[in-house]
């Protein structure tokens, strides 16, 4: 006859009350109780099958005592004796929820985790198992090796800090004094994104206060270091490494905001300096990040702004509207050099699909740029005294070709549905393109690809 009650609590009572407080005790405890006495486990473990505790439950039961006891002996015992009893299963063991809890307890205790280790625990950051279970310190040694761990779990929730007035003042304190205030307690426990930030790091305040200070451009001065800071902010805030499409929508406008507040700010010159800066040394290290913001629309909009601001200014000096040769100063070619960079990166995904139908002024200052990259490449060639290498030359070059196609591109498409105001809005650029300028060598290109757009169905915009 099956047993009537609550089993798993009666079974709990007797491992209580056992000697030894095991599992194996408790069951013998409950086969006396009931006149089921046996030596033996097995036989109890299917009588409780017969009064409906499932195998699993006990086997959960069983593995918990297991893992309970290892964890303990993983955080007490000489580290080499607790290697050799893994062994080759360490690793393996990482991967199993029900058992990760032993190895973290020694990668607690040892000084270098391997390279495969960190991967395994970093696949579960920032939500899952193991990786919510690691303490502060192990989650920094993560950190080290893998920062997008770091910037998936932390960043999202700094960039809404970041907004927070009374952080502000203690950024900016912090920033001006190199000090390290302390935060309000009564103000940590109301804000909830404060809460986040110490449930994940702890209580380290100088580690948040120096974290926030990567997006401390809101409470900065406009200049040098607030514009690297505002690029490298939206760089962080990119929720996929590799997808321009997908950056946070919050971080975009923000930086939209702050180049636009640098077309009047001072030291733009220098600023744009530090951002081809780092943009270099991004790409010398074989990072595309940088790239991949450049190649957003609200960067290339904005610093295409900045140049044609830049390029007027230069054409009116000379009393002309625009000039059919502009000589490249350092400016310039910086500024030319991020485009490159930006356009780049789109034009892998881009070429026969983006159009510029939501932004013809943006259409307009690309191919102006565009010529004037080949204006100055063209004369570059034949000096004698160049001095862009020939690979910037061509990479100049391939970009200057590349928005021409675009305009083309869009051109035709308005021509060909009969697109009378759209045409007109393309109107001066088409004509600055095509006509505007004495200079053979553009119109024997803008020809070509002209022709090539016409001839091939393929280039068509549908």
């Amino acid at each position: 006859m099956a047993f009537v009650g609550d089993v798993e609590g009666v079974l709990n009572k007797n491992i209580e009350e056992s000697e030894d407080h095991s599992l194996i005790s408790g069951i013998r405890l409950f086969q006396e109780e009931h006149g089921m006495g046996s030596e033996r486990v097995s036989p109890a473990i299917a009588m409780l099958a017969d009064m409906g505790v499932r195998r699993e439950d006990v086997f959960k039961i069983l593995v918990g005592l297991l893992r309970e006891a290892l964890v303990s002996e993983a955080s007490t015992a000489q580290l080499d004796s607790i290697n050799n009893l893994f062994g080759d299963v360490f690793d393996s063991l990482l991967e199993k929820p029900e058992f990760s809890a032993i190895p973290i307890a020694v990668l607690e205790r040892q000084t270098v985790i391997s390279e495969k280790q960190v991967k395994i625990l970093a696949k579960s950051a920032p939500n899952g198992k193991p990786y919510t279970d690691l303490s502060f310190s192990l989650k920094q040694r993560i950190w080290a090796s893998e920062p997008d761990v770091y910037r998936r779990e932390l960043l999202p929730v700094l960039a809404r800090l970041s907004q927070d007035q009374y952080l502000s003042g203690k950024v900016v304190q912090y920033t001006l004094m190199d000090a390290t205030p302390e935060l309000d307690k009564s103000r940590r426990e109301e804000n909830a994104d404060l809460r986040t930030i110490h449930n994940r790091i702890g209580s380290n305040e100088k580690l948040l206060i120096s974290t926030l200070r990567t997006i401390r451009h809101r409470f900065m001065e406009t200049g040098s270091t607030a514009f690297c800071s505002v690029m490298l902010d939206v760089i962080f805030m990119s929720q996929e490494s590799g997808n321009f499409e997908k950056l946070n929508a919050d971080s975009s406008t923000r930086f939209a905001k702050a180049l636009s507040d640098l077309k009047q700010a001072s030291p733009i010159e220098a600023s744009v300096k530090d951002l081809k800066s780092q943009a270099e040394k991004s790409v010398s290290e074989g990072s595309d990040t940088i790239a991949i913001l450049l190649g957003s629309v609200t960067a290339v909009t904005e610093l295409s702004t900045l140049l044609l601001i830049h390029l007027d200014s230069l054409a009116r000096s000379e009393g002309e509207k625009l000039r059919k040769t502009v000589v490249l100063d350092d400016y310039t070619r910086d500024l030319c050099y991020l485009l490159y960079l930006g356009l780049g990166v789109r034009k892998m995904t881009i070429e026969k699909s983006f159009t510029f139908e939501d932004d013809s002024v943006l259409s307009a200052q690309l191919t102006m740029i565009a010529c004037l990259m080949l204006d100055d490449i063209h004369r570059e060639q034949a000096s004698d005294d160049a001095d862009l290498p020939d690979e910037r030359l061509q990479k100049f070059a391939k970009t200057a070709q590349f928005l021409q196609r675009l305009l083309c591109s869009y051109a035709i498409k308005l021509f060909r549905f009969d697109d009378v105001a759209g045409v007109s809005r393309l109107r001066k650029p088409l004509e600055y393109v095509f006509i505007g300028s004495a200079n053979e060598t553009r119109e024997r290109h803008v020809s070509e690809y002209m022709l090539g757009f016409i001839s091939t169905d393929s280039y068509y915009m549908d």
